[in-house]
């Protein structure tokens, strides 16, 4: 802060306090807090449990999906999935673009109505001649609202909550997508068949109620509260533009995207591949989708837990590190384990193991793309850049995963429990679960074990870096704390000289 704004804040507290003071008063609070913040926070959970849950409604249900609709492709059903990474790239930007121009607002509304129209249009193409072209169209409006939604949560923490409730009401918003993409893992099976599609219209109800009451909360309430929560609510941010020219110059920030850009990159890649990683030694579909699930089982307190620890402790980059270390160890344990038959417990304890470390990181990362920037980016800048780069990663070890060189083909003498399809699939597969056939000598597999300990070894690369060489600056802190400072100063001044 430089002396000119220090002087005139100075100024600004001693005037205040001063005349609240000759009135006989209390010096009036600076900040407050509104109740209403709890229910655009819910409203924000549910738009994003809705969103997860519209893109991941035919991963597990692929047979199902190519029947109805009278695919002849497994790449079809795969790009229904895959169109979420393909559109967040560039939609990111505009997504951050309206939120931080525009205000939470107009970012939310937009993601809420394109996300309820998406899944009504989902909805129609099950009529006449069950229409895949318009499925697809309902399900990139669907995408298009991913970034107003999932960038959302650091802008409203930042407008609405106090300093010791960011962290954990930005893991209450983000977790909610991988919520809902559980919840879409595990019911999508039992709503859909080749002559059903029950999913479309069950799903809508949550976007439909997303739609309702987003525009309700936002009819009564605008983009931000008429007093700030907090010093860094009331500063003015840089434009989003400027901001996206400067980032590179946020050394800590730049570390903190490659980091979690192959987190993300990472947690995906293993939602993909699971079944492929563990079916080569035998081990069947429904523990695959076990795996999957105790992935984001355990990662929700995980994220609970560690955003309540850094509310009150400030301990972000502890936090970051020792959570990076224990997920990059539970990886190792992951790929060591899926070496072997019969070792389910293991695998299963070790998958729990990196949901539980591997999303702690969420709200502790989100938050930290605001200390590392602030007040150089806006909040939804700072956090939808950080996203971006998941996305891009995630393609990039998704099209990874189908090097020959990483991928060994085993015939059924070299995997003879094998429970894989005797004919898999070369494109991408976003979990896509294939129902498996007898295998004869001459079909191959899949054997994916040297691409996991690939992954183990980038994991490891980066976790290293991160303990040795990220040691950020807080700047949202140190800026509310000097304010702190500085008006506690102008209030024993003002005391001193009424008395």
């Amino acid at each position: 802060m430089s002396t000119d704004e220090k002087k005139t804040l100075l100024e600004t507290a001693e005037t205040s306090n001063f005349q609240a003071s000759l009135s006989g008063q209390r010096p009036r609070p600076a900040y407050k807090l509104y109740p209403a913040r709890f229910v655009i926070l819910a409203v924000l959970a549910l738009l994003n449990t809705s969103n997860g849950m519209l893109w991941i409604t035919f991963a597990a249900i692929a047979p199902s999906v190519k029947s109805f609709y009278s695919l002849d492709s497994d790449l079809l059903v795969n790009l229904l999935s895959l169109i979420f990474f393909v559109v967040c790239i560039p939609g990111g930007f505009v997504g951050a673009w309206v939120l931080d121009t525009w205000g939470l607002r107009t970012g939310l509304l937009v993601g809420a109505w394109l996300n309820g129209v998406g899944a009504i249009v989902r909805y129609f193409s099950a009529f006449g001649h069950h229409y895949y072209s318009v499925l697809m169209t309902g399900q990139i409006l669907c995408a298009a609202a991913q970034p107003f939604i999932l960038f959302a949560p650091t802008k409203l923490t930042a407008l609405w909550f106090g300093e010791t409730e960011r962290a954990t009401a930005n893991m209450v918003a983000s977790i909610a997508n991988p919520v809902g993409i559980a919840i879409a893992t595990a019911v999508s099976p039992h709503l859909s068949s080749p002559s059903r599609m029950d999913v479309l219209w069950v799903y809508a109800i949550p976007a439909g109620a997303g739609v309702i009451m987003t525009t309700i909360v936002f009819c009564i309430w605008g983009s931000k509260p008429k007093t700030p929560p907090s010093t860094s609510a009331s500063d003015e941010k840089t434009s989003f533009w400027k901001g996206l020219r400067q980032f590179w110059k946020f050394k800590w920030y730049v570390m903190l995207m490659i980091g979690w850009g192959f987190g993300v990159g990472l947690f995906n890649a293993l939602q993909t591949f699971i079944e492929q990683l563990v079916c080569t030694r035998g081990y069947s579909e429904g523990f695959a989708g076990l795996c999957g699930a105790l992935l984001i089982l355990f990662g929700i307190p995980g994220a609970l837990i560690a955003g309540i620890i850094v509310d009150h402790t400030r301990k972000y980059k502890e936090i970051m590190k020792v959570s990076y270390v224990f997920a990059t160890g539970a990886l190792i344990w992951f790929t060591a384990a899926i070496r072997y038959e019969n070792e389910e417990v293991q695998i299963a304890a070790a998958m729990s193991v990196f949901g539980f470390f591997a999303l702690a990181m969420l709200p502790v990362s989100m938050e930290l793309s605001v200390e590392c920037t602030f007040p150089h980016m806006s909040e939804a800048t700072a956090a939808g850049l950080l996203w971006t780069m998941g996305q891009i990663m995630g393609i990039i070890l998704v099209f990874i995963g189908q090097v020959p060189g990483l991928v060994t083909q085993l015939n059924q003498i070299h995997a003879p429990n094998n429970t894989c399809s005797s004919k898999p699939n070369p494109t991408i597969s976003t979990t896509t679960r294939m129902t498996p056939t007898p295998s004869t000598a001459q079909d191959t597999v899949s054997d994916m074990i040297n691409y996991s300990w690939m992954l183990c070894g980038i994991t490891a690369f980066l976790a290293i870096g991160t303990i040795l060489f990220f040691w950020p600056h807080y700047r949202r802190i140190e800026r509310e704390y000097e304010v702190s400072v500085m008006t506690n100063e102008s209030s024993e001044g003002v005391d001193d000289t009424v008395n």
